[in-house]
């Protein structure tokens, strides 16, 4: 029936016309013309009244047109009978701005399956051992040992005792002599002895100095 207000509508543009738009008393209107296809099949003719272009892109897509509910009744989506050209009548629905229309999901159409990919643990490079100071201590440099000179007393020569004496040097002590007490037995060659008790003397300064 015509003014018949619907809740809505949802199909298929299969078509989409020119919209024409112009002035007149009551201020700016515009007219587009189009086609739905509805889900039992039907083509039915719509008419967008005073609302923004529908692009020709939209074609093909399936969309929902509802009507808008106030307290104020329901509007948006109604039956209507264009009588243009003059002595025609032909049924449309009207859609005016009140109505809310958008392209949605066809619900014909087979859902999409969803394949779940294989989980893969993401790699992660070890992080390295934490350490309060992360610079490699130095390895410790081994200084030469110094060959220390070894004497041998001669036979009948004995050492009973040695004896350093320090000099006080500033705030240091410094060893600077070296006694060295030796028993020697009857018969043994004093040169010996006297040879013996200096080497050895000399290599005892040389190792308590460091020199």
């Amino acid at each position: 029936m015509d003014g018949q207000v619907i809740s809505g509508i949802s199909g298929t543009l299969s078509r989409i016309f020119d919209r024409k738009s112009g002035t007149h008393e009551h201020g700016e209107w515009s007219i587009q013309n189009g086609e739905l296809v509805d889900d039992a099949g039907d083509a039915i003719k719509i008419q967008f009244k005073d609302r923004p272009e529908v692009p020709e892109s939209m074609k093909g897509s399936y969309i929902a047109i509802a009507s808008n509910t106030t307290d104020k009744g329901t509007h948006g989506v109604k039956v209507y009978d264009d009588e243009y050209p003059q002595g025609t009548v032909t049924r449309k629905l009207r859609v005016t701005r009140s109505a809310s229309c958008a392209a949605v999901a066809n619900p014909s159409d087979p859902p999409q399956t969803m394949h779940d990919e294989p989980f893969q643990e993401p790699v992660v490079d070890p992080e390295p051992e934490y350490y309060p100071d992360m610079h490699e201590a130095p390895e410790p440099v081994s200084e030469p040992v110094k060959s220390q000179e070894i004497h041998t007393a001669p036979d009948g020569v004995a050492v009973t005792g040695i004896t350093y004496r320090e000099v006080r040097q500033k705030h240091e002590y410094e060893p600077v002599t070296v006694e060295l007490h030796m028993s020697i037995e009857p018969n043994t060659k004093l040169s010996s002895a006297w040879k013996y008790a200096e080497q050895a003397a000399d290599a005892m300064l040389k190792h308590s100095t460091g020199r």
